[in-house]
């Protein structure tokens, strides 16, 4: 898994960017980036034919120690899975809080990602918090349609969709070198799923695989490298330049794209295609859980439009030590709360 290790960091930057919206908290609570998160399993190969699916757990939590001072108006804030139809079914199997909780809610921004955030109450010099919750994840994969080349681009996109066919924080769509490469792709496209799939081709070829600082779809174009980030990205802009739907989908540790077409009968569905590692494109064997789908997102606290929601705290007060975690639990600890009263 080395070669995802970028992606985590980055989400580690928009934890960072999180903080310092904050200029009249008196101290703010550090997060532990996302790329101190375990990896977990890699993603398995693509059987043509085979509808695959596993049931697994998870935990995802938050441990908090305060400094010398009481911390107060401290929030904390973190992704979950959530139900994706026919791909992922998700449900809470045990929820534990130590400390003085004043508020939680769970909540859903723009459709596309799931947070837990938790209100603490005052902790004082050297209180500690911890809040753990563990799901239980069904993931499958959907095969693809007899015939994908009857599908079309939607020709009256919904107030929904149309948010991803516009830019996004590095999907930068409508730049004319962009908009020129999608154009000449185009041409022998005698369908939109052979039109979609040139984009998919050019991305994998031309595009090499390279670590490196976070950059957009542009970057990665000019550059001729970038990572699986950068790839998606690219890959994105150049189906919204041409009027397709597409978004990026984060899993733990990897982030992949997903396009979306109509058929013939006026159903819609959002098509899964896999830029760096294994080719996989209509359909993919993903067991990871789906954390986010989507690109572009307005959070409240943080008063910006973000690419990716990551973990985040900060506090009106005090200076406490913040850590989120998140793993796959092994057959035993799975046995263990299954059995938990």
């Amino acid at each position: 898994m080395n070669t995802l290790v970028r992606c985590l960091v980055c989400w580690g930057l928009f934890a960072l960017l999180g903080i310092a919206i904050f200029p009249l908290a008196e101290a703010v609570a550090q997060s532990v980036p996302a790329s101190a998160l375990p990896d977990l399993a890699p993603t398995a190969s693509l059987e043509s034919g085979v509808l695959e699916e596993e049931t697994l757990e998870y935990e995802f939590g938050v441990e908090v120690q305060a400094g010398p001072l009481a911390c107060r108006g401290l929030v904390l804030a973190l992704p979950v899975p959530m139900d994706w139809p026919e791909e992922q079914t998700v449900k809470i199997l045990q929820k534990q809080v130590q400390g003085p909780l004043r508020r939680e809610r769970f909540r859903t921004l723009d459709r596309g990602v799931r947070q837990w955030v938790l209100q603490v109450g005052t902790l004082p010099a050297g209180g500690q918090f911890r809040a753990r919750l563990v799901v239980q994840i069904h993931r499958r994969r959907r095969p693809l349609p007899e015939d994908v080349h009857q599908w079309k681009r939607p020709a009256r996109p919904t107030r929904h969709l149309r948010r991803y066919l516009g830019k996004s924080p590095q999907i930068e769509t409508t730049h004319p070198r962009i908009k020129s490469l999608s154009r000449k792709l185009a041409v022998e496209a005698d369908s939109d799923w052979k039109l979609v799939q040139r984009y998919y081709d050019w991305v994998r070829e031309n595009i090499t695989y390279r670590q490196g600082p976070l950059k957009g779809a542009l970057k990665a174009l000019e550059d001729g490298t970038g990572d699986c980030e950068e790839m998606t990205s690219l890959f994105v802009a150049l189906c919204r330049a041409a009027g397709v739907p597409a978004r990026s989908v984060w899993v733990p540790g990897h982030s992949y794209a997903e396009f979306y077409l109509e058929s013939p009968q006026g159903k819609g569905r959002w098509f899964p295609c896999q830029l760096a590692g294994t080719r996989a494109f209509g359909t993919l064997w993903e067991p990871r859980p789906v954390l986010q789908k989507g690109d572009r997102f307005r959070v409240p606290e943080l008063r910006r439009t973000v690419r990716y929601v990551s973990e985040y705290a900060y506090a009106t007060r005090g200076q406490p030590r913040v850590q989120f975690f998140r793993r796959r639990l092994s057959s035993a600890e799975q046995e263990a709360v299954e059995s938990t009263p």
